[in-house]
C-alpha cells in the first residue's frame, strides 16, 4: 500500500491499523453535519473509561513516550475493544499516525476523536479547522468540513469572530443566504467596544453583495439579496450608533437607492449625517449630499432644498472630471423621474436638467463614456430633438461594436419619424382663422351661436374648394373646432383630469410629426404614445353657453366630427372620441332609441380600432355583444365570434380566457362556438381533460362538424403523449376513432392533402411511424385543394412539410440516405 511516508511492510502495526479502520480519503459532509466514522449503537453508550481502562491508557501513553509504538497501538486497540466510544485511545492513535508521517490519516483520526469527546474545547476545533486546508487541500468538501469545525467551536464560546469566519466560508461556496445568516448571528455577539469592527465587517459584506447583485440576471434574487444585506447593515448601525461613520451611511444609502426606498434613505441621512434644510458645503461629503439630492428628485421634491444639495457639487467651481460619476447619477435620476412623474405633472425641466448634465460630461475627456452617450440620446429622444438624437446614436454606433446594431435600429425609427410630413405651422393658416382660434382660446365663456356659425361656414367652404390643399386646410379647422365643441360642450361625460385638449404648440414630447391640426386630444391615463405637455402648459377649458342642442342633433354633430377626423387621418383621436361618446347620457325622450344608437357607436369604435390594428380597444365592445346575446338568446352571432377570434389572435391580451370561462357557467348557454373556444383556452393551459369535456359539449350541439372531431383527436393525442398517464392505450384508441369520423365528415375526396397530413401528424406524435410514413406519402401524391381558382397553389401545398416530416422518420430509423433523398427532391426552394 502506497502512503505518504512510503511503502509499509505487511507486518507493520500502523499498516494493520489503517487497514482495520479503513479511513476514507475525504470525509462525507451532509447538511453541515460531518460523518467522522461509523460506530455501532452500543458503542455510543459507552464513552467513559473504567478504572482498568484508565490504567491501560496510562501504560499506552508511557509506551508511546518510550517510542514503543507497537505496544502502544496494541494497548489502544484493546481499550477500543472494551470501550469503543472513548476518545482517548483514538487521540493516541492520531499521534501515532502523525509520528509515522501519515498526516492525512492522523488528522482524520484526531477529528474522529474530537467528535467523540463532547468536552472538546473550542480551541481544538479551531485548530482542526485551520489544519484541514494545510493537510487535505482546498476543496469544496474541505470547506464544508471547516464550517462544521467552526460551528462546533462557536457552540462552545458564541464568539462573533468565529461565526464571521463561517460566513466567509459560505461566501466562498457562493451560499449567499447561509452566509448572510452567519454574518447576522456574528454581529449579535460582537462586544460593544468593538462596534467599529462590527460596522466594518457589515459594510464589507454589503459592498460584496452589491457587487455580486450587479452581475446577477435574476432581478428577483438580486433584490432579495440586497434587502437582506441592507437589513443586516441597518441593524448593525442601530446597535452601534456611537461608532457609525459616513462610510457606513454611504453604503446603506447605495442599497436603499437601488431598492427605491427613497424616503427611508432620506430619513437615514438626516438622522446620522445632520442634513438640514440647506446643504453645508463640505467636499468630503459630496457622495452623501448627492444621494440626498437623488432621493428628493426621485420623490418629485425638486425645491430649493434639493437644489442646495445638488449645487454643492454641480457648479462651475467644482471639478467635473473629479465628480463626473455623481453628475451622471443625477442625470439618470432626472430621466427616471421624468418617466415616472412627467405624465402627471409635466416635469419637462427634469429632461432639460439631465440634458445639461450629460452635455457637459460629453465635453470632457474623462467622462465621454458610451453609457453617457446612450443616456444623452435617450434624453434627446424624450425631448423630441430627433435630429440631435440621431447624431448621438451615429457616434455611438461608430464607437462601439456592441451598441452598433441597437443604435442603428433606433436611428431608423427616428429617421422614419422625421421623414413624415411635418405638421403645418400656424402661419400657414389665413389670418381670419388664426384670429378666430385666438379669440376662442382666450375667452373663458363662448357663445354657442358664435361657434356653430363658424362651424357651418367652414363646412360649406370645404364643399366649395376645388384645390386639394385648400380643402384639407378647412377640414383641419372643422376637426379642431369639432373637438373643441365635443370636449367643452355638454352631453359627453369627459373626465376633466383625464381627457384633455391641448394646443399642439404646447406639447413637449410625443407629438406626431404629421399631426394635421391645431389641437390634439390626449388621454392622460391611457397614454401609450407618451404624449406630454410642456412644463406650465394649460389645457383648453373654455365653456360653451346657451347650448340648446337635442340628443339627435348632438349625435349628428358627433358623426360629422368623427368623419372629418377619419378623413384627415387623426385615427387615434377619433377612437378616443368615439369611446367617450359611449358614456353619453341620453335624453328621456330618446330612451327608446338608446340601444340602437349605442350599438351603432360601438360599431364605429370597433371599425376604427380594427382598421388601425388597435385590437385591445375592440375587446370591450365584442364581449358586451356576446354576453348580451348569450343572456338573451343563449346563442351569440357567428360574425361576433369571428370578430372576437380575430381580435384575440392579433392581440397579446389574455383577458378573453377569463371571459370565456365565466360564460361557461351560464347554464342556459347552448352555443357550440362558446364550448369550442373554451376548449381552445383550456388546451392552451394544458388542462387537456377539461378541453376534452368542452369539445364533447360542443360536439353534442354540432355533431356534424369535422373540426370538432379533429380537435378531440388532438386532445387525446396530448393525453396519450403525457409521461404520467394511466389510460394511454384507451386515449390512443379514442384518437383513431375520432380521426376516422373526421375523415368521413371532411370528405377525403375533397380535401385529400389536409386529411392525410393531419392524420400523419397525429400518428407521428403517437409513435406509429410506419402508419405515419404511409400517410405522409399520400400527402405528397395528393393534389392541392384551392379555396378559389385564383389562389396560388404553392401557398396551400403541404408537400414540403410532409416530405420534411417523412425525412425525420427515415432519419430516426437510421436510413439517412433515404431521408436526404426525400429532402433533396421535395424541399428545395
Amino acid at each position: 500500500m502506497k502512503t505518504e511516508a512510503g511503502e509499509n511492510e505487511e507486518g507493520d502495526v500502523v499498516y494493520n491499523l489503517l487497514s482495520a479502520f479503513q479511513l476514507p480519503t475525504q470525509l462525507g459532509v451532509d447538511s453541515g453535519k460531518t460523518t467522522f466514522a461509523r460506530i455501532s449503537r452500543d458503542s455510543r453508550l459507552n464513552k467513559k473509561l473504567s478504572a482498568h481502562d484508565k490504567g491501560l491508557m496510562g501504560t499506552a501513553n508511557q509506551m508511546f513516550a518510550q517510542n514503543k509504538i507497537d505496544e502502544a497501538v496494541s494497548l489502544s486497540l484493546e481499550i477500543i475493544r472494551t470501550c469503543p466510544g472513548a476518545a482517548e485511545p483514538y487521540q493516541l492513535l492520531s499521534e501515532v499516525l502523525h509520528e509515522k508521517g501519515f498526516q492525512e490519516h492522523g488528522y482524520k483520526m484526531g477529528l474522529f476523536a474530537a467528535h467523540l469527546d463532547s468536552s472538546t474545547p473550542a480551541e481544538r476545533w479551531i485548530a482542526l479547522a485551520d489544519d484541514s486546508t494545510r493537510i487535505l487541500g482546498e476543496t469544496e468538501e474541505v470547506t464544508k468540513l471547516r464550517i462544521a469545525c467552526y460551528r462546533n467551536a462557536y457552540n462552545k464560546t458564541h464568539d462573533g469572530f468565529i461565526k464571521w469566519k463561517i460566513g466567509d466560508l459560505y461566501c466562498s461556496l457562493k451560499l449567499w443566504s447561509a452566509a448572510l445568516q452567519a454574518y447576522k448571528m456574528s454581529l449579535r455577539y460582537f462586544p460593544g467596544e468593538q462596534g467599529t469592527e462590527a460596522l466594518n465587517k457589515a459594510r464589507r459584506f454589503a459592498r460584496q453583495i452589491y457587487a455580486i447583485c450587479r452581475s446577477l440576471s435574476d432581478e428577483e434574487s438580486s433584490m432579495r439579496m440586497k434587502s437582506d444585506a441592507l437589513a443586516m447593515l441597518l441593524g448593525t448601525i442601530t446597535s452601534y450608533e456611537e461608532q457609525v461613520s459616513d462610510e457606513d451611511i454611504n453604503y446603506a444609502a447605495d442599497l436603499l437607492l437601488d431598492l427605491e426606498r427613497y424616503q427611508e434613505c432620506k430619513d437615514l441621512m438626516e438622522k446620522y449625517c445632520g442634513f438640514e434644510d440647506f446643504c453645508p458645503p463640505d467636499e468630503r461629503r459630496f457622495d452623501l449630499t448627492s444621494k440626498m439630492g437623488l432621493c428628493m428628485i426621485a420623490m418629485d421634491d425638486e425645491g430649493d432644498r434639493c437644489q442646495s444639495y445638488l449645487r454643492s457639487f454641480i457648479n462651475e467651481n467644482e471639478d467635473i472630471e473629479k465628480y463626473g460619476d455623481l453628475w451622471f447619477r443625477v442625470a439618470e435620476m432626472y430621466l427616471a423621474a421624468f418617466q415616472k412623474f412627467g405624465e402627471e405633472n409635466n416635469r419637462m425641466q427634469y429632461l432639460e436638467n439631465a440634458l445639461r448634465l450629460t452635455s457637459r460630461l460629453l465635453h470632457t475627456e474623462e467622462w465621454a463614456h458610451l453609457l453617457v452617450l446612450v443616456r444623452h440620446a435617450d434624453i434627446l429622444e424624450n425631448l423630441g430633438h430627433h435630429s440631435e438624437a440621431i447624431e448621438a446614436l451615429k457616434h455611438l454606433a461608430e464607437s462601439s461594436e456592441e451598441h452598433r446594431i441597437p443604435a442603428r435600429a433606433r436611428i431608423m425609427k427616428l429617421e422614419e419619424k422625421i421623414s413624415m410630413a411635418v405638421m403645418p405651422l400656424e402661419d400657414d393658416q389665413p389670418l381670419d382663422i388664426l384670429n378666430f382660434f385666438y379669440d376662442l382660446e382666450s375667452a373663458k365663456k363662448v357663445k354657442v351661436d358664435f361657434v356653430f356659425e363658424q362651424m357651418k361656414k367652414w363646412t360649406d367652404m370645404v364643399d366649395e374648394q376645388t384645390e386639394k390643399h385648400e380643402k384639407k386646410r378647412y377640414l383641419r379647422c372643422v376637426a379642431d373646432l369639432g373637438l373643441f365643441i365635443m370636449t367643452h360642450g355638454f352631453r359627453i361625460s369627459f373626465e376633466p383630469d383625464r381627457i384633455c385638449l391641448f394646443k399642439c404648440s404646447e406639447i413637449g414630447v410625443g407629438l406626431p410629426h404629421n399631426h394635421p391640426g391645431r389641437y390634439i386630444l390626449v388621454d392622460m391615463k391611457n397614454n401609450p404614445d407618451r404624449i406630454f405637455a410642456k412644463s406650465g402648459a394649460e389645457k383648453i377649458e373654455a365653456e360653451l353657453e346657451d347650448v340648446r342642442l337635442a340628443w339627435l342633433g348632438w349625435y349628428r354633430l358627433f358623426r360629422e366630427v368623427l368623419g372629418v377626423l377619419l378623413e384627415i387621418g387623426r385615427f387615434k383621436e377619433a377612437i378616443l372620441l368615439a369611446e367617450q361618446a359611449l358614456k353619453v347620457r341620453i335624453d328621456t325622450a330618446s330612451r327608446q332609441t338608446e340601444h340602437s344608437y349605442r350599438k351603432e357607436m360601438q360599431s364605429i369604435v370597433l371599425a376604427i380600432s380594427m382598421a388601425n390594428r388597435q385590437y385591445d380597444r375592440c375587446y370591450k365592445q365584442l364581449t358586451e355583444w356576446i354576453r348580451k346575446s348569450l343572456k338573451d338568446d343563449n346563442l351569440a352571432l357567428e360574425h361576433h365570434w369571428n370578430l372576437f377570434n380575430h381580435t384575440i389572435n392579433n392581440s397579446i391580451d389574455v383577458r378573453h380566457q377569463k371571459f370565456i370561462v365565466r360564460q361557461r357557467f351560464n347554464s342556459k348557454a347552448a352555443d357550440p362556438t362558446l364550448w369550442t373556444m373554451l376548449g381552445h383556452v383550456t388546451r392552451e393551459t394544458r388542462s387537456y381533460y377539461h378541453a376534452a369535456d368542452s369539445y364533447n359539449e360542443a360536439l353534442k350541439l354540432k355533431p356534424d362538424c369535422p373540426f370538432l372531431h379533429l380537435n378531440l383527436a388532438t386532445i387525446y393525442t396530448h393525453i396519450a403523449s403525457q409521461r404520467f398517464t394511466t389510460n394511454r392505450h384507451s386515449a390512443a384508441t379514442q384518437v383513431i376513432a375520432f380521426l376516422s369520423s373526421y375523415t368521413k365528415l371532411r370528405g377525403i375526396d375533397k380535401f385529400p392533402q389536409e386529411i392525410h397530413f393531419n392524420r400523419a401528424r397525429i400518428l407521428h406524435q403517437l409513435g406509429m411511424y410506419g402508419l405515419a410514413a404511409i400517410e405522409y406519402k399520400k400527402v405528397i401524391s395528393s393534389p392541392v385543394t384551392l379555396p378559389t381558382d385564383d389562389n396560388d397553389a404553392e401557398k396551400f401545398d403541404l408537400t414540403k412539410e410532409a416530405a420534411f416530416n417523412l425525412s425525420l422518420i427515415y432519419r430516426q430509423s437510421g436510413n439517412k440516405d433515404l431521408a436526404f433523398a426525400v429532402v433533396s427532391k421535395y424541399c428545395r426552394i
